[in-house]
């Protein structure tokens, strides 16, 4: 049997799901063909056993997207693809008139494009190889008070790193003590005197193998997430395998991702707002820097109880394994 995977995106994340998914259907008996469709200008080849067309919508591929239309995919064709946090482009109604399977990575964003009136075939969960990722046995930081903070984004505004300084500034103003908090990111922003030894940028993004990220995430007690928008959160199943607590604003699907027991929320409010292309437009969640740094502070005051939630976490991320996400795929199709 042969599977062709025709992909439309280049990020770090992206790639991953594609490589796993790759290897799940080897592991089934496929012989994969994986093929670019930014650079690919033939006719419709998707006629085989199992046709895949793997998106995220957030690339600048977009801008050159309306050369991909239905013509693509055939009845055996599906296109799962990442519309949680930006559903709204011209282009997507042609392909769905053309009775293409489309299918999101995520419920919640099913919900919304249904909202919308979008037709959504499914979903599918992005996934992560639980094994990598799993914390073993009683491997948590230890010999030290000190309660350590990981973030792990790209630089750009969507992420909230911005908000980062000022939330450790007021940890220290309400006297918080033992934490540091450190970002792994693609470029660092100026950090003020007040926060050296307490705030540290790493200028990593992309360089680790998932393997060394694993061991890296695993010196950790608490992932913090700062983003005001995320489609599908790869580091929400990162972090909970790993045995992290979760403090994050409530985006689109964190409520549906992140184990509601003893993980830390953040209010939002919801705002949908013109977009740069395409006359899409992308939804914003917009929280107070306040309310995350109170419930922050409280977070790290009950480091005893940060091992016995992480090890929840553990057990929760189960779910999220790709041998056992993907299988969705064939009962899909």
């Amino acid at each position: 049997m042969r599977a062709h995977l025709y992909t439309w995106g280049d990020s770090v994340a992206f790639s991953n799901q594609i490589l796993l998914l790759k290897r799940f259907l080897e592991e089934n008996g496929y012989e994969v063909y994986i093929r670019d469709l930014r650079r690919f200008e033939g006719g419709d080849y998707i006629k085989r056993d199992f046709s895949l067309v793997l998106d995220l919508f957030n690339t600048g591929a977009l801008q050159r997207s309306e050369r991909f239309t239905h013509k693509w995919i055939s009845k055996k064709g599906y296109l799962w693809c990442d519309l949680s946090g930006v559903p709204f482009f011209n282009f997507l109604g042609k392909l769905l008139s053309n009775n293409v399977n489309v299918v999101t990575n995520s419920e919640s964003g099913k919900k919304l494009l249904e909202k919308y009136e979008y037709r959504v075939l499914d979903f599918v969960w992005h996934a992560i190889d639980y094994k990598i990722w799993k914390r073993k046995g009683n491997n948590y930081p230890s010999g030290e008070e000190c309660v350590n903070i990981l973030t792990v984004a790209r630089n750009e505004e969507r992420k909230g790193l911005h908000f980062i300084p000022i939330i450790a500034n007021n940890l220290l103003e309400m006297e918080v003590r033992n934490w540091k908090w450190v970002i792994v990111t693609n470029r660092s922003i100026p950090i003020p005197d007040n926060l050296k030894g307490k705030v540290e940028f790493i200028e990593g993004f992309g360089k680790y193998t998932r393997e060394n990220l694993a061991s890296f995430y695993h010196q950790f007690h608490i992932y913090a997430c700062t983003s005001l928008w995320e489609g599908f959160y790869i580091p929400y199943l990162e972090a909970q395998a790993s045995g992290l607590v979760i403090i994050s604003p409530i985006l689109l699907t964190t409520l549906e991702l992140v184990n509601p027991e003893g993980n830390v929320f953040i209010n939002t409010q919801m705002r949908i707002e013109e977009g740069e292309y395409l006359g899409s437009r992308k939804t914003f969640y917009y929280y107070d820097l306040d309310e995350y740094s109170y419930k922050l502070a409280d977070l790290i005051d009950k480091r005893e109880k940060l091992e016995e939630i992480g090890k929840k976490n553990i057990e929760f991320a189960k779910r999220y394994d790709y041998k056992e996400v993907f299988q969705k795929f064939f009962e899909i199709a």
